[in-house]
């Protein structure tokens, strides 16, 4: 296969796999969006495997506009947190109830 020919179907699949990304990153957003719109207190694990499968500098160039990287990156860092708070408390409700403390101890 001549060069030419290689490069563009690397092209055409990392186009492909790009587009793919983009479209599981948004539909993640939304099922997590949704779940919280049905269920403020849902105890629903979530993942951020896909956009942790992809190195930064990738990222930052398929979301070409720094403030949605940095959007979307934020989001799924708080997905990872509340995933990983949830684990160790084992309830959304402890989860609530230790917001709630949080602003009693700070008066609001």
């Amino acid at each position: 296969m001549s060069p030419i020919i290689y490069k563009a179907i690397r092209r055409f699949i990392d186009k492909k796999n790009r587009t793919k990304f983009v479209i599981e990153v948004i539909n993640e957003i939304l099922v997590i969006k949704t779940a919280f719109e049905n269920d403020i207190m849902s105890e629903k694990e979530f993942s951020a495997d896909t956009w942790n499968s992809w190195k930064p500098d990738i990222k930052r160039k398929i979301f070409n506009e720094y403030k949605d990287y940095l959007w979307i990156d934020e989001f799924y860092s708080e997905v990872s947190k509340r995933d990983s708070f949830l684990m160790q408390h084992d309830s959304a409700l402890e989860l609530h109830l230790g917001v709630l403390k949080v602003r009693i101890r700070g008066r609001f």
